[in-house]
């Protein structure tokens, strides 16, 4: 199933004004706002709502730019969090620039939309004269958004699920290779990460493109927002984590790609479920790292982790179905692999858990197998 077959079967599931808790910033601001008087009066009606959706924020956004701004960064989540080295948090420091500074860049930035020149106001927002301290390219995507002139064709947010839906539909155009545009960064719990491989405006421009041409061939989208807010889903918590949520589809349908092995999760029918382990105690302690590489004219899948007794069961079929090194007397010829007393095969001495360890492994099955 590709991405526009999937729109196309889970349409009807989707509410496009979902509200987000926002309570939080109550708390979160109160050391700003003592000191920012314009600021507390700006803000007061936007924090007396429990929650906000997008609806609310272009209510805003017509109504008062300024107050516009605040409530679609607060909408996305900017973060409030600080740490030792960053003693202010990215929220504090986006709103403390001043109600003034912050109207005049809204303007340059409508002036520029207007005239249809996005990839300059990109730029404005990225490093230009527009920069807001405390803003990167999820939150001033978010900005080009919420004041974009034209809502039949707008620009559009890219965050970490933008860069998620920008991935499925280079997957399903044959004529691109997506390990040109990002690399993957495996992280456990649905914290995957796409890592850019190009400049942001390029795959921002592509990604607008895609997605323009993707909602114009689907009668029932109305506009390339609402597709983008369709595709957002919903949290990956465990009662979200089926077909429905176009969030959960996406993360699989990309690390499938990549990874080459469905672990437990839904296939590209949406529904078929797969597990490698039958123990709940071994799946946990997988380390479900791996890496699909395409080199010339063949495909091979390897699974790295700790699964005790089933490593070399598992290990084996995998390599079997690449139809490289049936015999797993050959990567043991080869140094890759080597017998243990507890485990019947670990791969040298890598415990992997990072991806940078599995890629160093990688690139050594490629070179083994480029010589043969």
């Amino acid at each position: 199933m590709n991405l526009k077959e999937y729109i196309l079967q889970h349409w009807t599931d989707y509410r496009f004004n979902r509200e987000f808790l926002i309570t939080g910033y109550r708390k979160r601001l109160s050391r700003l706002l003592e000191n920012n008087t314009v600021l507390e009066q700006e803000i007061r009606p936007i924090l007396s709502k429990d929650r906000l959706s997008r609806k609310l924020v272009f209510q805003w956004v017509n109504k008062n730019p300024y107050q516009g701004f605040l409530a679609g960064m607060i909408w996305g989540g900017i973060s409030s969090a600080t740490t030792r080295k960053r003693t202010v948090s990215n929220v504090e420091r986006a709103f403390s620039i001043s109600k003034t500074d912050i109207e005049k860049i809204l303007t340059g930035v409508k002036e520029l939309l207007l005239n249809r020149k996005e990839e300059e106001a990109f730029d404005y927002l990225e490093k230009g004269a527009g920069k807001i301290d405390g803003i990167g390219i999820s939150y001033l995507t978010k900005i080009l958004y919420f004041f974009s002139p034209n809502r039949d064709d707008e620009s559009l947010i890219f965050d970490r699920w933008g860069r998620f839906m920008h991935a499925a539909m280079i997957i399903d155009d044959q004529n691109c290779n997506l390990s040109t545009y990002y690399n993957y960064r495996y992280k456990p719990n649905y914290k995957s990460e796409l890592v850019p491989l190009k400049p942001e405006k390029e795959l921002y421009i592509d990604y607008l493109s895609r997605m323009r041409k993707l909602a114009k061939s689907i009668e029932a989208i109305q506009s390339p927002g609402h597709l983008e807010a369709f595709l957002f889903g919903e949290k990956l918590y465990k009662k979200y984590q089926n077909s429905t949520n176009p969030r959960f589809y996406l993360y699989n349908v990309v690390k499938q790609h990549y990874i080459g092995v469905n672990f437990g999760e839904i296939n590209n029918d949406g529904n078929t479920k797969v597990t490698l382990f039958k123990k709940r105690k071994i799946f946990n302690r997988v380390a479900e790292l791996g890496y699909h590489i395409i080199t010339g004219d063949f495909n091979l899948f390897i699974i790295i982790g700790f699964i005790g007794k089933e490593r070399k069961k598992v290990f084996c079929d995998v390599l079997s179905e690449t139809g490289f090194f049936p015999k797993e007397a050959n990567l043991e010829e080869k140094g890759l692999i080597k017998r243990g007393k507890k485990n019947p095969y670990y791969i040298k001495k890598f415990m992997v858990r990072e991806m940078d360890l599995a890629m160093s492994l990688m690139d050594e099955l490629k070179d083994v197998l480029s010589s043969e």
